[in-house]
């Protein structure tokens, strides 16, 4: 039997047993970024396609290295590396759109990618604010750097304005379809934690009634503290010492 344990498998059991909003928060981030590399590497496995077609075979070289850096964020979440993996999509992203745009032109809707991304960082299971804002910042000056330097001037291929509408609109669905994936697991992977939270809370109440009286259990449930309690049929256990077996329930209760 095969006793290794996936990522998610440790994130869950770390979560129920700790439910710090951190841990909730990382394992949110994983499952929504897991899904989202995937994704991304057959896209950019058909955009490679794309741009060979067209001869813009810059792009399409671009592409290549593209799918890799996309295995390798998808493998550095894996591996807990959360924030590296969000990191190395982040620049492959913005590196993408300033190259498609001076390419084949403001025109193709490739920076609507930027605005997607700018929206995540948020999702970033950390508690530090610099960096979030920081990360969108960083977004938002290089979305204004294409817009005033780059897209005045004429592209590197002039496409048709058929192919260039075409590109446009497939990019705008596949924006929407990305931030809609990243969504649905995102909260998928609340649903699977309060989920987990709840199997592990009745194992524990299973545990506590196990080794407890029924009425002491239900009083640290409610949450009293720990006082002297009186029962008149204290329950009975089994003692063996020395190979004599003697039942505890003979025992007179404690006065």
């Amino acid at each position: 039997m095969d006793t290794r344990r996936t990522t998610s498998d440790k994130l869950l059991r770390s979560l129920a047993a700790e439910t710090a909003g951190d841990q909730l928060r990382t394992f949110r981030f994983y499952m929504a970024f897991r899904w989202a590399s995937g994704f991304a590497v057959l896209i950019h496995m058909s955009v490679f396609a794309l741009f060979w077609s067209q001869g813009v075979q810059e792009l399409a070289y671009f592409n290549i290295l593209s799918i890799a850096v996309y295995v390798a964020a998808f493998l550095a979440n894996e591996r807990g590396h959360h924030s590296l993996g969000f990191g190395l999509g982040l620049v492959e992203i913005l590196l993408h759109q300033i190259l498609a745009i001076y390419f084949i032109g403001w025109d193709s809707g490739f920076q609507y990618y930027i605005l997607a991304v700018s929206t995540v960082v948020f999702f970033l299971p950390t508690d530090n604010y610099i960096v979030k804002f920081g990360v969108f910042g960083l977004t938002l000056a290089v979305f204004l750097f294409i817009y005033a330097a780059i897209r005045p001037f004429p592209p590197v291929y002039p496409l048709s304005e058929t192919m260039l509408g075409a590109m446009s609109v497939v990019n705008i669905i596949t924006c929407f379809a990305v931030m809609a994936v990243i969504a649905f697991y995102y909260s998928l992977a609340a649903d699977m934690a309060e989920g987990a939270i709840g199997e592990e809370h009745q194992k524990s109440e299973a545990l506590l009634l196990n080794i407890l009286p029924t009425p002491v259990a239900q009083r640290l449930k409610e949450g009293h503290r720990g006082s002297p309690m009186v029962m008149t049929r204290p329950p009975s256990y089994s003692l063996t010492l020395w190979g004599s077996r003697r039942s505890l329930s003979a025992l007179p209760p404690m006065s």
